[in-house]
């Protein structure tokens, strides 16, 4: 299927970090699940919740992820 742009959805929890790559219709293309390790410090959840987007983003190729 071609998609002409995809989406980043972010779940984060007291205890898991969820994202998924999301296209126009809302199905789920890929996801991506990690602890979210709180007792790191806003600054490490961030890190953490920046390196998931990251790697969905990396999935999404060249088309453009226009949302998060």
């Amino acid at each position: 299927m071609v998609y002409n742009e995809l989406f980043v959805g972010i779940d984060l929890g007291g205890t898991t970090l969820k994202g998924a790559l999301v296209d126009l219709e809302g199905q789920i293309l890929e996801e991506k699940s990690i602890p979210t390790e709180v007792d790191g410090g806003v600054e490490h959840v961030m890190s953490r919740m920046m390196g998931v987007i990251r790697y969905l983003v990396s999935l999404a190729g060249k088309v453009p992820v226009t949302g998060v």
